[in-house]
């Protein structure tokens, strides 16, 4: 544990700047605690769960998934089926205390990303999210962000459309919407009424 506390001071090459959430799935407290304020040291969110009943209605809610194989039954297998059920889940990270062949080759049949075995150091562990979790974020949410996108093209289409009229005259001015047409219509007929009566004083001399 003395050890863990010196990795968990100095994170080592783990990012310092905010860049998504993680979700830390382990029975072991200690463990959970640890991966847990590694990761957040490195400037994660971290949502974290003990249970993995508990974690699977989490996984929704997060970009990387670091779970614990847990024993032999491999309990950890259910976060990791919810994780795939999904239509762009997050990427799973699998952690086992021994390492299992049989777990290892369902994880990886799964859909896991990688199998690794405990303790994990805080560089192999930024190799792991360097690698997996931030294109598939940036898939996550260029997906989600998408219909939104769309959105803001059509309603900006929209009132591009609906703009009203503008008429530039000689002076300067900007005359918008209707109202130009009156502007102009009165500008003709004042011109006209001018040349009426030049006319008349013409005629009158």
């Amino acid at each position: 544990m003395l050890r863990r506390k010196a990795q968990y001071q100095n994170p080592g090459d783990l990012p310092t700047l905010p860049l998504g959430t993680v979700l830390v799935v382990d029975e072991d407290n200690d463990d959970l605690e640890y991966y847990s304020g590694l990761l957040a040291a490195g400037g994660y969110n971290v949502l974290k769960s003990n249970c993995y009943e508990r974690a699977t209605l989490l996984v929704e809610q997060c970009d990387f998934v670091l779970v614990s194989q847990g024993g032999p039954a491999f309990e950890g297998r259910c976060v990791l089926k919810q994780a795939r059920e999904r239509p762009v889940g997050p990427p799973v990270l699998i952690l086992a205390r021994s390492k299992d062949m049989r777990c290892y080759l369902e994880a990886m049949q799964l859909g896991a990303v990688d199998y690794l075995e405990k303790p994990v150091t805080p560089a192999s562990l930024h190799q792991v999210l360097k690698t997996y979790f931030h294109p598939r974020a940036h898939e996550r949410r260029s997906k989600q962000s998408r219909p939104r996108l769309k959105e803001g093209v059509m309603a900006a289409k929209e009132a591009r459309e609906n703009l009203p009229r503008a008429v530039c005259w000689n002076d300067g001015d900007l005359l918008m919407g209707p109202s130009a047409g009156s502007r102009e219509a009165d500008t003709d007929g004042g011109q006209s009424e001018k040349e009426k009566r030049n006319h008349e004083i013409a005629n009158c001399s």
